[in-house]
């Protein structure tokens, strides 16, 4: 919104000059964050002790992932970059930042090429 266009000078009031500093607004409000992959319609998940299982319903073939594959694909699901899910994964676990960046990577790739995930973009 143009701040100078929203603000007008009331009738008979004298000439009215902005001022250096716009009105102030509420704050903006977060905008969702946007998954960069997401699970095919028609992949079910399906939380487990151990981790996760995916099944394919058009197949009828399922993945077991563990619990770190469990928690990558919840933050990639969540909106997280690939970036954020390693630097996550070096903090709680005893990894190096490139062997997590590799394994997060490993994951996206075998998930796209088992056909279990849908273009987010």
């Amino acid at each position: 919104m143009n701040w100078r266009t929203h603000w007008a000078p009331r009738r008979g009031c004298a000439t009215w000059r902005p001022t250096p500093f716009p009105p102030t607004s509420p704050p903006a409000t977060p905008r969702r964050r946007t998954p960069l992959i997401r699970l095919r319609s028609d992949v079910s998940s399906c939380s487990t002790e151990d981790g996760m299982v995916l099944l394919d319903e058009c197949n009828g073939r399922y993945w077991q992932l563990n619990a770190t594959g469990a928690t990558v694909l919840r933050a990639l699901l969540g909106g997280a970059t690939p970036q954020q899910v390693s630097e996550q994964l070096t903090a709680a676990r005893p990894v190096t930042g490139e062997r997590a960046a590799a394994d997060v990577a490993a994951l996206i790739d075998h998930l796209t090429r088992a056909g279990l995930t849908a273009d987010a973009r």
